[in-house]
């Protein structure tokens, strides 16, 4: 199962999903994207950047996985 939290906390977007899957050791995979054709985390990290965010991604295998994205928010001038 899978669940997708949106909320925001003082000036920061919080957005997180967490599943109870197989998992994975995230730093296999990170230390393996040279020969893997799969990039999503490290796609996932640079998006973030981008727009001025984080990601932070936990996962424990036979556990599941949780990603965290934090975007600062600020309120729109008028």
């Amino acid at each position: 199962s899978i669940l997708v939290r949106l909320r925001v906390e003082s000036d920061l977007l919080v957005a997180e999903v967490v599943d109870d899957g197989r998992g994975f050791d995230v730093e296999a995979v990170e230390a393996s994207y040279g020969s893997r054709g799969s990039l999503g985390m490290l796609n996932l990290k640079e998006r973030a950047v981008l727009i001025g965010g984080t990601v932070n991604v936990e996962s424990v295998q036979g556990q599941g996985t949780r990603v965290t994205l934090l975007v600062p928010v600020s309120e729109e001038e008028e």
